[in-house]
């Protein structure tokens, strides 16, 4: 599909399978992209400078918008990172700033399914932030990562942390479903094993199943891991065993 300088990145498909947005990397700078399902039409729709760095792309549902955040350095003598949220028109590649927060370290940032909110996470357990780009309004969320936004945009699947201390001490992570706006928060995992963790991948279109990757952390240094895979019925919490593997956003494919 793709060749040339540089290098291509974070592909996301177009709601109606006929398109591809995905972000180039070159020297002068990374730009948010499309090319067509044969490679053979492509353009460039939103750049920023070579130091600001992109995230994956996302569609709005009707494909007449993406959404993408941005994390640019700002140098000092310790350094701050803008943390930036775009939305792009894409029949003009217009660039609208949804929001620009001022942050000590750059965090991942998960949009809603229509663009209007965000969620703000660290890679590890952390305390997480809701931010409304339509009023800049910011909501402390309980402490976790990995927030997974439902497809209609009520729910948020994400995973947290407990620590168990006692005769046996233990650090897991379950997997957590709370209301968009961080209430009626429910664990959904009941396991305890020491140093494991389930991350959400992705919520099924019906709103109620999630994607779930369960890791297992064989060292104490946690580099060594065992990966497989988990539906999970957030209504119900019952747990459908799949394959071995690892999942991202994109990897549930229902027609």
């Amino acid at each position: 599909l793709l060749r040339g300088t540089g290098s291509f990145s974070l592909p996301a498909w177009g709601p109606a399978g006929d398109r591809i947005a995905y972000i180039a990397n070159a020297r002068t700078g990374n730009c948010v992209s499309l090319t067509d399902a044969t490679g053979r039409v492509h353009r460039s729709l939103f750049c920023v400078t070579a130091a600001t760095e992109l995230a994956r792309p996302q569609w709005s549902k009707d494909g007449s918008q993406l959404f993408v955040a941005a994390n640019a350095p700002e140098g000092e003598l310790e350094p701050v990172f803008h943390a930036q949220a775009y939305r792009i028109d894409v029949a003009t590649g217009r660039a609208t700033l949804l929001s620009d927060i001022v942050m000590f370290e750059p965090l991942q940032l998960a949009f809603s399914p229509d663009g209007t909110r965000g969620v703000y996470a660290d890679v590890v357990a952390n305390d997480m932030t809701l931010v409304d780009f339509r009023n800049g309004a910011t909501t402390a969320l309980p402490r976790g990562h990995a927030p997974s936004w439902s497809p209609d945009g009520k729910r948020i699947a994400y995973s947290g942390e407990i620590y168990e201390t006692g005769a046996t001490f233990r650090y897991y992570e379950p997997l957590y479903v709370m209301n968009a706006d961080g209430t009626h928060v429910r664990r959904l995992t009941d396991s305890r094993v020491d140093n494991h963790a389930y991350l959400p991948a992705q919520w099924s279109k019906d709103n109620v199943h999630v994607l779930v990757n369960r890791r297992t952390w064989t060292d104490g240094s946690l580099t060594h891991a065992i990966e497989a895979l988990r539906i999970v019925d957030a209504n119900t919490r019952v747990l459908t065993q799949l394959p071995a593997g690892f999942a991202e956003q994109g990897a549930w494919y229902e027609p």
